[in-house]
């Protein structure tokens, strides 16, 4: 599976309500690409989902250090 399926397979599994099954995938690609911001910034939200705050902003601000400034869509989840 490709990253950019297992990406669709991931946001799928979240939007669904699967957390564990989205951050298992997640971390997958994350393994693989660990400046993927798109997926990393999907990460946190999965993470402050499930009540892990602190590595969610964590994982948030990497992902806006990591992405482009003007990726408005990291910002909005930022934030």
């Amino acid at each position: 599976m490709s990253t950019q399926e297992l990406f669709k397979s991931a946001q799928m599994a979240h939007r669904n309500g699967q957390l564990s099954e989205a951050e298992t995938q997640y971390k997958r690609i994350l393994a693989d690409s660990p400046h993927n911001s798109s997926v990393r910034m999907y990460y946190s939200i999965v993470l402050q989902q499930t009540g892990r705050s602190a590595e969610a902003f964590s994982n948030a601000t990497r992902a806006i250090e990591d992405g482009s400034s003007d990726d408005a869509t990291l910002w909005v989840n930022y934030g």
